[in-house]
């Protein structure tokens, strides 16, 4: 099971990271059109439900064009932010030239827990000379735990790199933005919750994000046991 979340999570990082290679490509972005990338990423965010926001920004860390989605409440008054030149993402990706995802950031907009997905935008050279990225709305992403045959009682926990909780499909309390803890570091029993769990995990693709899937341990004997009688 956290194999198939993990496919499912690289899947679509590897679809918007694609889809804003692409949007990359256009002649009217590479030429920084404000008009030609503001039109394109309204029809983006039409296209691509779960993104909070997209915007091209220039080499020096000014903004040139936005878009935000969402539902009115989750949108904020405040001014976009002058300059993302000081960010560790974009410092990164104007460094290597190479696409990069972020870990948990809190949206500056509408304060929503979002990881951004970024490309270089290139025009006749290999150095890149503005960026476009895409912040994806981690409470719509996840979602898609819903979809999933998962046992009642499993739950799934997703964390970044630094072992930060990006999202979960159960507990007493939401872990989301918090570290995760020392105990989660290898696959076996442990204690979570007042519960015994045992747990497995798999890496997603690219990121060197983990997806931990627990189960009660009495629910493995329970199962194992129906097996039994089953022969």
């Amino acid at each position: 099971t956290s194999e198939e979340v993990a496919t499912r999570i690289s899947g679509t990082l590897d679809m918007v990271r694609s889809t804003l290679l692409t949007f990359a490509q256009v002649q009217g972005v590479q030429d920084l059109d404000r008009e030609e990338t503001e039109r394109l990423i309204v029809d983006m965010l039409r296209v691509i439900p779960f993104l909070q926001g997209i915007a091209v920004i220039r080499a020096d860390g000014r903004f040139l064009s936005t878009g935000s989605a969402g539902p009115p409440e989750e949108a904020r008054t405040a001014e976009p932010p002058r300059t993302v030149a000081d960010r560790a993402w974009f410092q990164q990706l104007i460094w290597s030239g190479e696409p990069v995802v972020s870990g948990l950031l809190k949206g500056r907009l509408t304060g929503q827990n979002v990881i951004l997905v970024a490309v270089p935008i290139r025009k006749g050279t290999n150095h890149p000379h503005a960026v476009v990225g895409a912040s994806l709305n981690l409470n719509r992403w996840f979602a898609f735990f819903s979809g999933l045959s998962l046992p009642p009682n499993m739950r799934i926990v997703v964390v970044d790199a630094d072992g930060i909780v990006l999202s979960q499909n159960q507990g007493a309390r939401s872990l989301v933005g918090q570290p995760i803890g020392a105990a989660f570091e290898r696959p076996g029993l442990l204690e979570w919750e007042g519960h015994r769990l045992l747990m497995e995990a798999a890496l997603v693709r690219g990121v060197s994000w983990r997806v931990l899937a627990m189960f009660p341990r009495t629910a493995i004997y329970a199962r194992a046991w129906q097996e039994v009688k089953a022969v």
